[in-house]
């Protein structure tokens, strides 16, 4: 049985990186096909990522600055980390307090559902209209639409919590606050972290929308100048550095997870023994 496991998990991982070489050639395939001048090769904007990141004379002409895509990577990293860090961590708080009072819950509960299907597409503009196009607004955007997935998230994994833990502790003398913090937020956490992990994600989608309607620096300010001028080999070099930096906050977020759940690893070892 052990060996059979075994060989299942080294055929998932043999399947893990086969799939990006495949990937790659489907996408010289395709360059093939349409002709480079139409879709770059993969060895174009790869080796894009690396003469373009301090300088580019083409980035220069279409406007997005003469500093290469250095400045752009680092603004909008720095503000979907910030943004997204900011929000999720008053999502889970106020979840958690709305679960707590019943007449918070009553108060928030109508404004967050509303504010839940105001599209970023439609909200973005109204803010920069009201308010600028300042760097503190496209966070604000970013704070409330993590916030608003969070926040939801929260309170449903708090629902799925049995209520026999609270009970137990409020039994053995715990206040309703230390309940709280030491048996419902370690009991929520690894129903979050798919949350977390989608979150991150669709910030990154909004954080470049935000950039493309008006924005000093960012990815999307690249994204919305090349397009203009019909540069797709550094519109892909975007989508590259979009995807690396999403997967970076997204490993970063499962290494955390991973060290704050680590409780788990010990009560199944626990139950296995029994």
């Amino acid at each position: 049985m052990k060996t059979k496991g075994r060989s299942r998990l080294q055929l998932c991982d043999l399947l893990k990186v086969l799939s990006i070489p495949v990937l790659l050639a489907v996408w010289h395939l395709m360059s093939l096909w349409l002709g480079s001048y139409r879709l770059p090769n993969e060895i174009t904007v790869l080796k894009g990522l690396f003469t373009t990141l301090f300088s580019s004379e083409k980035l220069n002409m279409a406007g997005a600055g003469d500093h290469g895509f250095w400045p752009h990577v680092a603004a909008t990293f720095l503000k979907v980390t910030a943004g997204y860090t900011l929000g999720s961590l008053l999502g889970v708080l106020a979840g958690m307090l709305m679960k707590m009072h019943k007449r918070l819950r009553y108060f928030l509960h109508l404004p967050i559902d509303v504010l839940r299907t105001v599209p970023p597409i439609a909200f973005v503009p109204i803010l920069f209209m009201l308010l600028g196009r300042s760097v503190a607004v496209q966070l604000a955007v970013i704070v409330l639409y993590s916030f608003l997935t969070i926040v939801v998230n929260t309170m449903n994994a708090i629902g799925n919590v049995p209520p026999i833990y609270q009970r137990y502790a409020l039994t053995l003398g715990a206040s309703r606050t230390r309940v709280q913090r030491d048996v419902i937020l370690p009991c929520i956490l690894p129903e979050l972290l798919g949350a977390f992990r989608v979150g991150i994600i669709w910030a990154w989608g909004y954080q470049v929308i935000i950039e493309m309607m008006g924005s000093e620096h960012g990815l999307g300010k690249v994204f919305y100048h090349t397009k203009l001028m019909n540069a797709l080999d550094l519109v892909l070099i975007g989508v590259v550095w979009v995807i690396i930096l999403a997967g970076v906050t997204d490993l970063l977020l499962g290494l955390f997870w991973g060290r704050a759940t680590r409780w788990q690893e010990k009560v199944k070892s626990e139950a296995v023994k029994r």
